[in-house]
């Protein structure tokens, strides 16, 4: 299961499991929760973790 990390300053400030089967998916889903749920001055970037390895990193 794949973790999204929301960040902000480039520090994780919130997160969520993704219920996904590939990376590609797990992006996907991760800015689409970026762009709807949260307001555009709250977060600044995500993260997508698979245990310990961070796999995707974006930076607004």
């Amino acid at each position: 299961m794949f973790r999204c990390y929301f960040t902000r300053n480039g520090h994780a400030s919130a997160g969520c499991y993704l219920k996904v089967e590939t990376l590609d998916a797990a992006i996907a889903t991760g800015q689409k929760i970026l762009n709807d749920e949260f307001d555009s001055d709250t977060f600044d970037g995500l993260e997508i973790w698979l245990d310990r390895a961070l796999l995707y990193q974006f930076r607004m």
